[in-house]
């Protein structure tokens, strides 16, 4: 590549890299932020608890999506107006918790579904502003959008440390001057070339294309399914390696912040360069294989010896094996997604896969004390056969034959 071709790229990594760092900031404010704050004000965990509802707006975000497909905000181009009012309600929202009195159960509640609608929605117009960038490829916006989203929320620790040495308050004016700065960038995101009707039957034209397709639910089955198994497997992951092989929170803190991040972020963009050069649903095929053997080494570890460098090889391999699967499946979604219906498409097939997760993962203690670890493990693993499956019936003829 010379020179040229890299600066025409350079504005798309930019748009990339500062929404997905929105993105991840957002969903860090959501799992860790508000919780220690609460916990510092003293709530009782059932409040606490309470918080976790933020996540329920990322599952149902698909109902409201076409609306941004549809309409715009004010005068703005569609995109840039939605992201420049997200933005600047996340920055408001983040400014009143700085000076929020002590509220009652009902009225935080109302605010975490509040906050988490706005979370959701930024999360689907980033989600469709990165598909309409031109000049790079899909599996490459995915592998940055996930190293920046990733990073993102490894430095929103950085507001909790804030919070210990300067007060909340200055915390939360922190996130505030951030989630400005990227409402006035969204401001000079270039507009979108694609035109949209705008009577009312349009509204739900979004989920008619995509229903309209063949084998549309033998898709939504293998998006389902397709990080269901390791996703059930990590939901047990830190449970595991402490109270089954008996390593300390050090331990386990190192490794998944050092040995885990790294090899997460190699998959990313190894799963990003592979796909540039591989057909998609075989590379499909082979991450998703990896992924299965990944969860096997979880019950190979249950059979030996504790080991500092057998744990830490298999989390780093773990990691690395979900780093590829995740850009594949948000490769896989993207190129599914109507540039017309970009919305609307985008957040119902990641909403779908983030079903599996949500709705298996639950239910993981109560499996692994009646069958335990192992069986876990083992039912992990066969949580991952039905998107086999599901890729043989969706893989085109052509591709099949390579």
């Amino acid at each position: 590549m010379n020179m040229r071709e890299k600066l025409k790229k350079a504005p798309s990594f930019f748009w990339i890299s500062l929404f997905a760092a929105s993105s991840g900031l957002t969903l860090s404010v959501g799992s860790s932020v508000i919780p220690a704050w609460l916990t510092s004000l003293g709530f009782d965990l059932t409040t606490i608890g309470l918080a976790s509802l933020l996540g329920v707006p990322y599952l149902i975000k698909f109902l409201w999506a076409p609306f941004f497909d549809r309409y715009h905000f004010l005068n703005f181009p569609r995109i840039r107006g939605w992201l420049f009012l997200a933005h600047l309600l996340l920055a408001g929202f983040c400014l009143l918790l700085a000076f929020l009195p002590r509220l009652e159960t009902a009225a935080l509640l109302a605010l975490f579904l509040l906050f988490g609608f706005c979370a959701a929605s930024l999360d689907t117009l980033i989600d469709g502003q990165r598909t309409s960038l031109p000049d790079i490829s899909a599996s490459q916006k995915n592998a940055i959008y996930v190293f920046f989203y990733r990073v993102a929320m490894m430095l929103s620790g950085a507001c909790l440390i804030c919070a210990d040495y300067f007060g909340w308050k200055i915390a939360y004016f922190s996130l505030t001057l951030y989630f400005l700065i990227g409402a006035l960038c969204a401001l000079k995101l270039p507009a979108e070339s694609v035109k949209v009707e705008k009577h009312v039957g349009a509204f739900k034209a979004g989920w008619q294309d995509f229903l309209a397709r063949q084998k549309c639910f033998m898709l939504l089955a293998f998006v389902l399914f397709y990080k269901m198994g390791i996703g059930f497997a990590l939901s047990m992951g830190t449970p595991f390696l402490m109270r089954a092989l008996h390593f300390s929170l050090t331990d386990i803190g190192l490794v998944l912040k050092g040995v885990g991040f790294t090899a997460n972020i190699f998959g990313v963009f190894l799963g990003g360069y592979l796909m540039t050069r591989l057909p998609i649903h075989r590379s499909l095929a082979y991450f998703l294989g990896i992924e299965t053997l990944a969860i096997s080494l979880f019950i190979w570890m249950a059979y030996v010896p504790p080991c500092f460098f057998i744990m830490a090889t298999v989390v780093g391999f773990e990691q690395f094996a979900s780093g590829l699967a995740t850009v594949a499946l948000l490769t896989f979604i993207m190129q599914q997604v109507h540039p017309e219906f970009k919305n609307a498409q985008y957040a119902l097939l990641t909403s779908i896969a983030s079903f599996g997760r949500v709705l298996v993962a639950p239910l993981a203690g109560l499996v692994i004390h009646h069958i335990g670890w192992v069986g876990f493990y083992g039912l992990a693993m066969l949580l991952s056969l039905p998107a086999f499956f599901c890729l043989i019936k969706i893989t085109p003829r052509d591709e099949a034959n390579i």
